[in-house]
């Protein structure tokens, strides 16, 4: 009798610290999940990598995680990696709009842009107008096999859905230039600068606008903007060089 009750009394002490040292665990991991959500968005993206990986040692099937880390890698510039990582969250939660988008876009960022289409089209059709990034990128993959009429009726719509996107305007001013709608992308890359007024590739790409319009000086300001901004903008310095000499002729 003695020898059960000291059975008893192992086992319940025994399960008393593993769930002391589960709940250690779960509480250091909602923790660190708390910090790693505040690093990515504080931009802070080689911490949010380090607190997102350590949640991944937690818990290895944890979405969230692996969203992040893929958003984090899209951030650094390692497509490879963010494809990797958003793979997961995608085998996790293969219906979810922002997984199914960022997922494509990770995909076309990494030049794999066959995958991002076929993952883009499972995009369920009641989400694909709940922001604008479903027809951003859907004109993005249109733009790159050059059906610039598809382009530009995606982001347009993507435009209209968030008219205030810098990023869409200023593709939609890309899309434009390459059709030849010169006035048009003016109208859109003027927008885009007004939102977003210190990226210089959108005065580079405003200045090309104009150069084509015959609008020269207005073009030699947007490129002298854009170097002013980006000091090693090689593509702005080429074209400041030529339409400076097509002024001086």
């Amino acid at each position: 009798m003695m020898k059960s009750k000291w059975s008893w009394s192992l086992i319940i002490a025994v399960i008393f610290v593993l769930t002391a040292v589960f709940l250690v665990s779960a509480g250091e991991g909602l923790e660190t999940v708390e910090e790693a959500r505040y690093a990515f968005h504080a931009g802070e993206y080689q911490e949010a990598e380090e607190l997102w990986q350590q949640v991944l040692e937690l818990e290895n099937y944890h979405w969230e995680a692996n969203f992040f880390l893929g958003m984090t890698y899209l951030r650094l510039n390692d497509y490879q990696a963010g494809v990797e990582y958003m793979s997961e969250a995608y085998q996790l939660r293969p219906e979810d709009y922002s997984t199914l988008v960022n997922y494509a876009r990770l995909l076309y960022r990494n030049q794999q842009r066959e995958e991002a289409r076929e993952v883009l089209q499972e995009v369920p059709e009641d989400m694909r107008e709940q922001d604008e990034q479903y027809y951003n990128l859907r004109g993005l993959l249109a733009m790159a096999e050059d059906d610039l009429e598809r382009a530009t009726a995606s982001l347009e719509i993507a435009v209209e859905i968030n008219p205030d996107n810098y990023h869409v305007r200023n593709n939609l001013g890309l899309a434009n230039i390459r059709k030849g709608n010169f006035a048009d992308a003016v109208d859109h890359l003027e927008e885009a600068v007004a939102q977003e007024p210190a990226e210089a590739y959108i005065y580079n790409n405003l200045g090309v606008a104009y150069e084509n319009l015959t609008e020269l000086e207005p073009a030699r300001e947007n490129y002298e903007r854009a170097l002013e901004l980006d000091p090693d903008y090689e593509r702005a310095e080429l074209n400041l060089e030529r339409v400076t000499a097509r002024l001086e002729n």
